[in-house]
């Protein structure tokens, strides 16, 4: 990672700092033979059907349509790890650990989401 995407992301995390802000933002994109082409952040959940393909993207800072940042190199502000790890979200962390693929992206994701409420 470059020492320039690193600062702008701390410069912009400053600027969001009740949200988890990440180098590694992903982003997914439905090519839904019945619908077209559609880009999934503004059109709102689509089911995914046998024959339809899912394209998956990785940007790196600024890319503001990202569905999610991997943890991998993310800013998060420190109050978000007592939440992670209460009592509340036991259930999700036994999961991820129990899970083949240990899916701690998504359960930081959805956990700073769901708490910030953005």
């Amino acid at each position: 990672l470059r020492e320039d995407i690193a600062d702008a992301g701390f410069r912009l995390w400053k600027l969001n700092s009740d949200r988890q802000v990440g180098a590694f933002g992903r982003h997914f994109r439905w090519d839904n033979k019945s619908k077209g082409n559609r880009d999934h952040a503004s059109s709102g959940f689509q089911a995914f059907c046998p024959g339809d393909r899912l394209g998956y993207h990785f940007n790196d800072f600024a890319d503001f349509s990202a569905n999610m940042v991997l943890p991998s190199f993310s800013f998060l502000h420190k109050k978000y790890l007592c939440v992670i790890w209460s009592e509340a979200f036991e259930s999700i962390r036994e999961f991820v650990d129990a899970h083949a693929t240990h899916p701690d992206d998504i359960a930081v994701s959805f956990i700073v989401s769901h708490v910030a409420g953005k």
